[in-house]
């Protein structure tokens, strides 16, 4: 079977993106690449994670925050309202958080408009309204186990038998696929010096 690559310089900022995989799949890697390729450079927003590493090392003028805090994030809005010319950057890296925080679900549906980018790194998908759905542009899909592939197949519309193709390949040669507007193949680059 044919694949379609994700060239990540295609990557779009003020997006909301979703990573999902079970664990040590390559999801922070994942980041780190997006990173590297698209976000090195921005300076300001917020960053919540259970491990500092890497993110202190690259954004050491961005706070990082080991639980999440809906408060925070509805202070970065209401800075952005006021003001949204300047770029920013938020990660939730496999935090705990309500899925039905109001602030997220605006972070999420607003962010864009507000100029912020959203990467959301999670353990197992994020299964929500599809008003949320609609607004997360890229969502990238690790290996899961097969207990989940019905559930996903079902919840992003997508055709089974190709998509089962898909899966097993993520079990093999690739690290992930995409889905955004169309189905794409992800390899995540381990070894890079991103300073």
């Amino acid at each position: 079977m044919e694949f379609n690559f994700f060239d990540m310089n295609d990557f779009k900022k003020k997006s909301t993106t979703l990573i999902t995989g079970a664990r040590r799949t390559g999801k922070s890697t994942l980041c780190l690449d997006i990173i590297r390729y698209k976000l090195f450079n921005m300076n300001s927003g917020l960053i919540f994670a259970k491990n500092e590493d890497p993110y202190s090392d690259i954004y050491p003028d961005i706070p990082i925050y080991s639980i999440f805090d809906s408060s925070k994030i509805y202070e970065l809005l209401q800075i952005q309202k006021k003001n949204s010319n300047k770029e920013k950057l938020v990660i939730i890296d496999d935090v705990l958080f309500d899925e039905n925080d109001k602030n997220l679900k605006e972070l999420i549906c607003d962010g864009s408009y507000l100029n912020i980018t959203t990467i959301i790194i999670l353990q197992f998908p994020f299964f929500t309204t599809s008003e949320i759905k609609s607004h997360i542009r890229y969502t990238f899909l690790f290996y899961l186990g097969n207990y989940l592939l019905d559930r996903i197949f079902k919840y992003y519309d997508l055709e089974k038998e190709k998509s089962k193709r898909i899966f097993e390949a993520l079990k093999t040669r690739f690290n992930c696929c995409l889905i955004s507007n169309n189905i794409y193949m992800y390899c995540v680059e381990k070894n890079f010096n991103i300073k």
